[in-house]
């Protein structure tokens, strides 16, 4: 017996293209259903999900964050990739998209890599998260580049050619706020990692908190400008350890909460220092890491240091999103 299709006439529904939109997977499937017909039990074929699974999902008691599952779910159901921004395996892509990284036949087809910092609308993965911290380093890399090294004057362009691509735009605005309503709605998704590196151990993190607390007891004595060179290579050294170890679900989430932690107090030893622009990038990836480890304390610690960030930068509106 072959498997129902959804036609195309089904993705120019207006309603639907909204749906996909605002990534309401559950919206998604009970339209589709409506408008083919199919029944649960039809989709949950086509996509692989489960009916029970897809019962919730379209009753909103669950949400489909995990990019593996929303590619899988999006596949199944045939939809055009111009209505997402995903790569869809075994779907052309249109001639202006991004190509796809190539995976491995056993993993999840990865989602491109943006030279920008994270759109907070997309599902907030523990790659985004990676990528986030990666990028809020390399723009105060890029803000702490000397006016003149040995080969004479640093010029614009050249210290856009240092910064290169990947040098973040800090979110304002209506992208703050988006990302300040999605912190704490998006559901997180398992942090764990198996690589070639060491196995992490609990007493690790609590080291790497430990070196965190140093230096803010350094700061109180010596001032921010002394401590941030310090804490941009601590937290270097804690995304290193996320990216390269294995970890199980507990020491994961550990994990991520020094990582929080890290970026937001290097966020605010930047700020102390003049470097505006790389703190708000700081302090918005402490935001993402704290939403990986599940911990709502760091992320108000982010949100507070942001409104203040925002008041003293002169941008009262941010300030107040933050802080409400």
């Amino acid at each position: 017996m072959s498997l129902p299709s959804v036609p195309t006439r089904v993705w120019q529904d207006e309603a639907v293209r909204s749906a996909l939109a605002d990534w309401d997977f559950g919206q998604v499937s009970r339209m589709v259903r409506q408008l083919v017909p199919l029944r649960q039990e039809d989709v949950a074929a086509l996509t692989g999900l489960s009916q029970s699974y897809l019962s919730m999902l379209e009753c909103g008691d669950r949400r489909l964050t995990d990019v593996s599952r929303v590619v899988q779910f999006l596949t199944g159901l045939g939809t055009p990739p111009d209505l997402v921004r995903l790569p869809l395996p075994g779907i052309s892509q249109p001639a202006d998209s991004a190509p796809a990284r190539t995976a491995a036949p056993a993993e999840a087809p990865p989602v491109a890599v943006t030279p920008t910092a994270p759109d907070p609308v997309l599902p907030w993965t523990a790659d985004r998260m990676l990528s986030a911290l990666r990028l809020a380093h390399t723009a105060d890399t890029a803000a702490d580049r000397p006016a003149s090294d040995a080969n004479g004057p640093v010029t614009a362009t050249a210290t856009s050619e240092v910064a290169g691509a990947d040098t973040p735009r800090p979110a304002s605005g209506i992208a703050l706020n988006s990302m300040i309503q999605r912190w704490d709605a998006e559901q997180a998704e398992p942090l764990r990692r198996a690589a070639a590196g060491t196995r992490v151990s609990l007493e690790l993190c609590d080291h790497l908190q430990g070196t965190l607390d140093e230096l803010r007891v350094m700061d109180k004595g010596s001032g921010s400008g002394a401590v941030s060179d310090l804490a941009r290579a601590h937290l270097a050294l804690v995304v290193r350890v996320l990216e390269r170890s294995t970890y199980d679900e507990v020491t994961g989430r550990k994990l991520a909460a020094v990582a929080a932690d890290t970026a937001t107090q290097a966020g605010w030893f930047a700020f102390d220092a003049g470097r505006p622009d790389a703190a708000r990038a700081y302090m918005l990836a402490g935001l993402r890491a704290a939403h990986a480890a599940a911990d709502d304390r760091l992320g108000a610690g982010a949100l507070s240091y942001l409104a203040i960030h925002g008041y003293s930068s002169g941008d009262p509106r941010d300030a107040v999103r933050a802080a409400e």
